[in-house]
């Protein structure tokens, strides 16, 4: 996925969560902004000085607005898929840290919140391999790659990517495959054009009222 001179990446979290998976998120942001890569922790819940204070040594910034730009990429986990139906035109990265946390996610969605399929498309409720050739998947198991592969996501946009612990030093972005090109011109036009435009830590899904600003 190409790095423009004007590209932020911003990475979907929730206020206040500490556990395994908002930690992966810090780290993925602290190491993109060591790589020279503009990011930053996008948090739409609205609640009061939202990072947690266990991960402030990761010093990264945050923001409570995502423009939805061609040049822009979200990246969000398979926890927080109701982020994707928000957005028309940035570019999108699906990180599936578990697979079956998506699933449980999923269950939770339709037995608790059963009157938003009602109300908007499914599509913007949540994430369910709705073809898009302006998005990525990253898998940290074999066992993903196959449940993707299943529910017809193509190879091409399938990118594997190994994370560290807390007694790692590095998040392993390479591991033999290029995650992002960086470039220094804008999207072009046929770019902008192709976008596509279709619209655990088990919480609320993002509200009407909390959409992102462009």
């Amino acid at each position: 996925m190409d790095i423009y001179e004007n590209t932020t990446v911003y990475i979907t979290s929730i206020s206040h969560a500490v556990s395994g998976g908002p930690e992966l998120l810090h780290q993925l942001c602290s190491e993109l902004l060591r790589r020279g890569i503009r990011a930053c922790l996008w948090y739409y819940d609205g609640a009061p000085d939202p990072d947690p204070a266990a991960y402030r040594k990761y010093h990264v910034p945050f923001t409570r607005t995502c423009p939805d730009r061609p040049e822009n990429i979200l990246i969000f986990p398979e926890t927080l898929t109701d982020a994707y139906g928000q957005f028309h035109h940035i570019r999108k990265i699906l990180w599936w840290m578990s697979v079956d946390n998506y699933l449980r996610h999923l269950k939770f969605l339709l037995e608790n919140y059963f009157n938003i399929f009602l109300e908007r498309p499914f599509r913007t409720a949540t994430y369910c391999f709705f073809p898009d050739a302006q998005m990525e998947h990253w898998v940290q198991s074999e066992y993903a790659r196959q449940y993707l592969r299943k529910n017809g996501v193509p190879n091409a946009q399938v990118r594997a990517v190994g994370d560290y612990l807390q007694s790692g030093t590095h998040l392993g972005l390479s591991g033999g495959v290029q995650k992002f090109r960086v470039r220094t011109s804008s999207p072009t036009t046929r770019e902008k054009g192709s976008t596509s435009r279709n619209s655990s830590w088990q919480r609320p899904p993002i509200s009407h009222g909390r959409q992102s600003s462009t």
